[in-house]
């Protein structure tokens, strides 16, 4: 299991951070149990703007059912400008 608590300061900044998880069930480079297991702990973390998809796709972005995934949260995400973001952040 992943414990993101263990990460100073990390586990504080992902409970705001919308994360978006699209995994081939049949991925055999990284396994369904690590995506499974990533999301359990952002939740475990205080998210619950963690949204998991699984495909039944292999390992790669370009087969179709993941790439049309990937495609529509892309576009469905709010357009920002570097206004949205905190000062001295770098884009």
């Amino acid at each position: 299991e992943i414990d993101l608590t263990q990460i100073p300061g990390l586990s504080g900044r992902l409970r705001s951070i919308p994360v978006y998880v699209v995994h081939g069930r049949y991925d055999r480079v990284c396994h369904l149990y690590q995506a499974e297991a990533l999301v359990r702990a952002l939740r475990a973390a205080g998210n619950n703007a963690v949204d998991s998809f699984i495909t039944t796709a292999g390992h790669s972005s370009f087969e179709p059912e993941t790439d049309t995934k990937l495609r529509k949260i892309m576009n469905d995400l709010p357009r920002m400008t570097a206004a949205d973001f905190e000062p001295g952040f770098a884009i």
